[in-house]
């Protein structure tokens, strides 16, 4: 296939112009070398540009492909290839997608290995086409402060479905051998249906590849606390579904892991037991997978909803015996319990305010230490929640102050009653929910139920047993937004996530104070002397302080630098026909800038573009910004038309990512963060 000229090839040609140019050679004398050059070079660099690695091969393999240009619609300078095998009778359009990044050589081998192993095989076996997508300018190297279109090549993919549900997208993103591979299948609302998840995690098993979840619980995604990845969130916006593969870590990671052919193979098993189209996808599974075991229980919505009416049922059904046979008690217990009821109206409260307070303390040694806030403080997290622990023994006394007849009785039906109301609340809400409230629901019964003070302590801390858990993960993952949640007091939603809080430990903290019962009934009570809790605040205080004084006490500034009209050239080239004015806009910089930002400023007015080789949008009532990706060639040329009588001016910042000294002398060697723009101008002929 022919690759049209782009803007690389005219750089060339730009060059060599220049030089004739600078030589005082006169312009009608450079037609000849131009045309010259053009019949004896150009083939071969056309040549060479089609006939790239990736592209070679597919032809090699006899299978079509289409190159997509970037600019256009992206501003992108690379380019994507889509290689795609029609299955027979596949009317409805239905494609299992693999896509991976161009620049990532495991994953474009994977990726030919799969085209390869589905021609060798002689026809598509499954519903669906098999379209492979190696995606050009997915990466940006710039920081994200600098702006910047990520995702360039999946975004032009994205962008061809008609019906959106007709598509399952696998995105790969391997550099190297994975080792062990991770499993990306949410991002924030959005969670991989169940049909889509179950038969990949039975073919990594079946071919021995060591692959897991990098989120082991849903309920993570639900609640906004698991790390958002951008490839998956742009496919659910175009409802499509989608499943990441990322590099694994961790010290569970094997030195080697799957060659691209063994992988491939497995991807190609994996599109051919896909059912077309996902059709009501079951969105609030669960699944147990502990870490490093290399199996996977999945239940899903249908499991959860069955198991939540079993429970019920097995609740009534008990509750009925109880009262049958122990009618006075139970009733008593429950006259008991609404008697009472009011000390949470003092008790709840007061839980809030701990939890609030102690995230206060904390600010409050990092203001007087003159320290900053770091993102994500997961240390300072842990800490808040021990000092909060710490206080909670004055509201757990408190209810100690009042009389209450049978208190063991009474912690445990109040015990019993907030669990009841936390799991119906789940219900309510999401399916994806109710494991975790199940978990703690049973354990709570049992501990409700049982006398025995050990037996009631084992059932108290196994409740938050899958949540220590999720925290875990979270930590794994490296998400900083359940240690901000712990350590944003002044922020206005932070009180109710104290009160959910609260609410979830209410359970925990009756069964203790139940087995306290019963426990100061078998032994002498304990009295925990005064200097012993002292000395327990004090090293929590210590810790705090140790912890504070390594944070440093100024965050290293990005190094930000702009230099006026040094190095940039910007001309323009105007040509009037008609009613308009084309202009042509040649910039040219020092060294390798990363990326060219270009301007039409017009003073008073709004300016009005025709056309232009990239995409453009108004920035505000007087500048247009024209979007262009990184590695722009050097020197650059856009042809951009504009009305006749506009006036205005183009202004170009040239941005660079890496210290240079012969460009820019002034900054310091090994600058963290370093960006440097250099800009010039160029008015418009009236």
């Amino acid at each position: 296939m022919k690759v049209p000229f782009s803007y690389h090839h005219y750089s060339v040609l730009w060059s060599f112009r220049e030089l004739y140019w600078r030589a005082g050679i006169n312009r009608k004398i450079f037609i000849f070398p131009l045309v010259l050059l053009a019949v004896l070079f150009f083939p071969a660099v056309l040549a060479a540009k089609e006939d790239d690695g990736i592209a070679l091969v597919l032809r090699e393999m006899n299978v079509p492909f289409e190159e997509r240009f970037l600019l256009q619609d992206y501003g992108g300078f690379g380019s994507s290839l889509h290689a795609r095998l029609k299955a027979p009778g596949n009317e409805e359009g239905y494609a299992f997608v693999l896509a991976v990044p161009r620049d990532k050589p495991y994953a474009v081998e994977t990726a030919l290995s799969f085209a390869k192993a589905a021609v060798d095989q002689g026809s598509i076996s499954g519903q669906a086409d098999l379209l492979i997508a190696f995606l050009g300018d997915e990466e940006n190297t710039l920081p994200a402060d600098q702006g910047g279109l990520s995702h360039k090549g999946l975004r032009d993919l994205l962008s061809l479905p008609d019906m959106p549900e007709t598509w399952i997208l696998c995105y790969m993103d391997f550099e190297r051998n994975p080792g062990k591979v991770l499993i990306r299948h949410g991002d924030g609302d959005y969670i991989a249906p169940l049909d889509m998840v179950r038969p990949l995690l039975r073919l990594f098993k079946s071919h021995s590849i060591s692959a897991e979840f990098e989120i082991r619980y849903n309920e993570l995604y639900t609640l906004g606390l698991a790390s958002s990845h951008e490839e998956l969130a742009l496919a659910w916006e175009g409802e499509i579904n989608s499943i990441y593969l990322a590099e694994g870590h961790g010290k569970g990671s094997p030195a080697e892991g799957p060659d691209p052919g063994t992988l491939a193979g497995l991807l190609l098993e994996y599109s051919e037991s896909l059912n077309f189209p996902v059709q009501n996808p079951d969105r609030h599974y669960g699944f147990f997978s502990p870490p490093g075991s290399g199996s996977t229980v999945f239940f899903s919505e249908t499991t959860a909803a069955l198991s939540l009416l079993a429970m019920a049922a097995l609740f009534i059904f008990s509750a009925l015996i109880y009262t049958a046979t122990y009618r006075a008690v139970f009733f008593y217990n429950m006259r008991l319990f609404f008697k009472h009821v009011w000390l949470f109206l003092i008790f709840f409260p007061l839980l809030v305010l701990i939890l609030q307070g102690s995230d206060f303390f904390y600010s409050l040694l990092l203001r007087l230490l003159k320290r900053p806030a770091p993102p994500s403080d997961f240390p300072g997290a842990a800490l808040t929640v021990l000092l909060a622990v710490w206080f909670l023994y004055i509201p757990s006394h408190l209810l100690d102050i009042f009389h209450i007849p049978k208190k063991q009785n009474f912690y445990g039906a109040s015990a019993m009653m907030f669990a009841g109301i936390g799991l119906f609340i789940a219900a309510m809400l999401n399916f994806t929910y109710i494991p975790v409230f199940l978990w703690a629901f049973v354990f709570t019964f049992i501990g409700s139920c049982l006398r025995n003070p050990v037996a009631i302590f084992i059932s108290a801390l196994l409740i938050p047993l899958q949540a220590i858990g999720a925290l875990y993960n979270i930590f794994e993952s490296s998400n900083g937004a359940l240690a901000d949640i712990f350590l944003k007091s002044a922020s206005p939603g932070s009180w109710g996530v104290s009160a959910q809080i609260a609410a979830l430990s209410l359970p925990f903290m009756l069964l203790l104070k139940r087995g306290a019962v019963f426990f100061s009934k078998e032994q002498n009570k304990i009295i925990i002397p005064l200097w012993f809790r002292f000395c327990v605040f004090a090293v929590i205080l210590g810790s705090m302080i140790t912890h504070i004084l390594f944070i440093p006490s100024k965050i290293p500034e990005k190094t930000r630098r702009m230099n006026e009209n040094y190095g940039v050239v910007i001309s323009l080239e105007e040509t009037i026909f008609q009613e308009s004015r084309i202009v042509e806009v040649r910039i040219r910089a020092p060294g390798d800038p990363v990326r060219f930002d270009l301007f039409l400023e017009a003073g008073n007015r709004a300016p009005l573009v025709y056309s232009a080789p990239c995409p453009f949008n108004s920035l505000n009532d007087n500048t247009i910004a024209f979007t262009l990706g990184e590695n722009p060639p050097n020197p650059f040329t856009a042809e951009i038309v504009l009305p006749r009588e506009l006036a205005g001016t183009f202004r170009v910042e040239a941005v660079y990512g890496q210290y240079s000294p012969t460009i820019d002398p002034d900054a310091e060697p090994g600058a963290e963060d370093y960006v440097l723009r250099f800009s010039g101008n160029a008015k418009i002929a009236k």
